[in-house]
């Protein structure tokens, strides 16, 4: 994004981006991902479910969407 904005910006347009945070699909939904995500915001839980992921991270995720 940073190199397209400064690509494009001379020509006075705008480059943005959303990025949701833990997406729910299959490369995401393993337990090492789960866990480190988890790790990230200081909870460690030993087998964590996708939902226990999502409820911990849903504070910190701007747009609140999964």
């Amino acid at each position: 994004m940073k190199s397209a904005a400064m690509e494009f910006g001379e020509h006075n347009i705008t480059v943005n981006a959303l990025i949701p945070d833990l997406v729910d699909n299959a490369l995401t939904r393993y337990e090492k991902r789960l866990s480190e995500s988890m790790g990230e915001q200081g909870t460690k839980v030993d087998h964590p479910t996708p939902q226990q992921a999502w409820d911990n991270r849903t504070p910190t995720v701007p747009l609140k969407v999964g």
